[in-house]
């Protein structure tokens, strides 16, 4: 049987630049200290690589978000 645990994801949608999400991940890494609880976060294509740097050692993964103009 597969253990479970929980997950929380962050859509940061386009509300930060590199500089401000790279800031916003140096608060928050010491703060993620469990470690049966996944933290992922997508953030905009523009933060993209700090935010992967930042979260290097980290247990935070780091995603990227789709934008469309299409509406379904």
């Amino acid at each position: 049987m597969k253990t479970r645990f929980p997950l929380l994801v962050g859509n940061w949608k386009m509300h930060k630049t590199s500089a401000e999400a790279k800031q916003y991940l140096k608060g928050l890494l010491p703060l993620i200290f469990r470690k049966k609880i996944g933290v992922w976060i997508a953030v905009p294509f523009t933060a993209l690589s700090a935010c992967a740097e930042e979260a290097q050692d980290s247990t935070i993964e780091i995603g990227a978000q789709n934008m469309s103009d299409l509406m379904a």
